[in-house]
């Protein structure tokens, strides 16, 4: 969604808008007006798509993540991705925007044809994970891309995360107050604001006649909405739908999913069930909203002014999630909390007039911003500006300025170690770390939300 508005944004002021992005997204750009590139065939999609369902976060599935990685840097895929990309990098006003680190091909094509790259990261996640990506697949993934760099003629880079750092300037899509870092203000992080999706309109805004029907039957719903996501190992719906039927709350339940959600529990008085929805024209109507911690959705809660229960469970979404929590805009319960009783305790929580101030605050407060004017004048201020190329002379020093907490691969990286049998590298010490820090985190969690009132019908239940 938000190069979507970008891209509606900057043909608006005449420029030509070309999407290089996945196979499923053919129909939403192509929709919006944009000319759009897919990076693979349908089949390969497919096959990616069943791939990644089976990747549960770094912090979980260590061997899964990291050949994740090594899919990314596969020589094949990225010679084919910047055979793609060449045209247009032939244009001398070509500007290169990029989700930070998700395109690899994308930052070989800056570098090799010396075009501008502005590099975005979606939330503010995205600067904490250049640690943890550094403390657990640095090597590997410095080994990896050097692979694909000596095919292509490119001299071998020392680090992988100093590499993805190495731009200059960096979007972030989210204001100062929201979450500012000590490096947003040192090291060229923008912070220009949350978009403002209301200027982008689907082919589906609006309601369908069940829906409005539902909304005029009785008062404003609580709105439960997943991830994009199938995985509902530990019946995210059930409990949510249950916990809110049991306070006596009407229910509105999007997900594409309906298999997901006890038949007992829809489509009654009280609960409806529909597929999709524009959140645009829905969060008017919504008493508040309990959903997976996407910054997307945080973002429409945020404009509406819509009280949040965030159940987060993995990538970015805790992070997010414990900031709204902070700001005092809703609640957030992490998945080893997650029962009937305490989201039922959440709930009302949510619900408290003090929160609802506290929505109303930073809602005026995102009226005010223009993030997609701010951030198109510095796209349009990139084109030909020697500020946005990549230098990789600086690639050893932009690290060490750019990368959360100041780490240093001259000290901390390991060098001149080969690696285990068929290049694999040992697992497990890393998971015994891994392992640890899980540990260390529920016992914070535990002691975070043991002294938490919620009525004092806490439950410890999966801890």
């Amino acid at each position: 969604m938000p190069f979507i508005v970008l891209g509606q944004a900057l043909k608006r002021l005449g420029h030509d808008v070309t999407f290089f992005t996945h196979y499923e997204n053919e129909a939403e750009v192509v929709g919006a007006g944009l000319q759009f590139v897919s990076w693979e065939t349908k089949e390969e999609w497919d096959e990616y798509v069943r791939f990644i369902q089976q990747v549960r976060g770094p912090m979980l599935q260590i061997e899964q993540y990291e050949k994740f990685f090594e899919e990314s840097f596969a020589v094949g895929k990225c010679r084919n991705e910047l055979a793609k990309l060449k045209p247009y990098c032939l244009f001398d006003d070509v500007v290169l925007i990029t989700r930070f680190s998700s395109s690899i091909s994308s930052l070989l094509a800056a570098e090799i044809y010396q075009k501008p790259i502005v590099p975005f990261f979606l939330s503010p996640s995205y600067i904490t994970q250049i640690r943890i990506d550094y403390d657990l697949f640095e090597e590997s993934n410095t080994r990896a891309l050097n692979i694909v760099r000596e095919t292509l003629g490119l001299p071998p880079v020392k680090s992988y995360c100093e590499w993805t750092c190495i731009m200059k300037y960096k979007i972030c899509l989210w204001p100062k107050w929201f979450y500012h870092h000590q490096h947003i203000q040192q090291n060229y992080f923008i912070a220009v604001g949350f978009l403002d999706y209301s200027v982008y309109k689907s082919a589906s805004h609006g309601f369908t006649k069940e829906v409005t029907e539902f909304l005029a039957r009785g008062e404003a719903p609580i709105i439960i909405s997943g991830s994009s996501g199938k995985d509902d190992t530990l019946k995210y719906f059930d409990i949510a739908i249950s916990a809110c039927v049991q306070l006596g709350l009407r229910v509105l339940v999007v997900t594409p999913f309906q298999e997901l959600i006890p038949a007992q529990l829809i489509d009654n008085d009280s609960v409806k069930w529909v597929d999709f929805i524009d959140f645009e024209a829905l969060l008017p109507y919504a008493k508040a909203i309990i959903h997976h911690g996407g910054i997307g959705t945080i973002t429409y809660a945020l404009r509406y002014k819509v009280p949040q229960l965030i159940l987060a469970g993995n990538i970015d979404r805790p992070f997010n999630a414990s900031i709204i929590k902070k700001l005092g805009l809703g609640e957030f319960l992490p998945v080893a909390w997650w029962s009937v009783n305490n989201i039922k305790a959440a709930v009302k929580e949510v619900l408290d007039n003090k929160i609802r101030l506290n929505c109303n605050h930073y809602g005026n407060m995102m009226l005010k911003e223009n993030a997609i004017s701010r951030t198109t004048k510095i796209l349009e201020s990139a084109a030909g500006n020697p500020q946005f190329l990549i230098d990789i002379t600086k690639v050893l020093s932009t690290a060490y300025e750019c990368a959360p907490y100041n780490f240093n691969p001259e000290t901390n990286a390991s060098k001149g170690q080969e690696p285990t049998e068929s290049g694999k590298k040992d697992h497990s010490k890393l998971q015994n770390i891994v392992d640890k820090r899980k540990d260390i985190l529920t016992k914070l969690l535990h002691e975070k939300l043991s002294g938490k009132n919620f009525n004092n019908k806490v439950e410890n239940k999966n801890v």
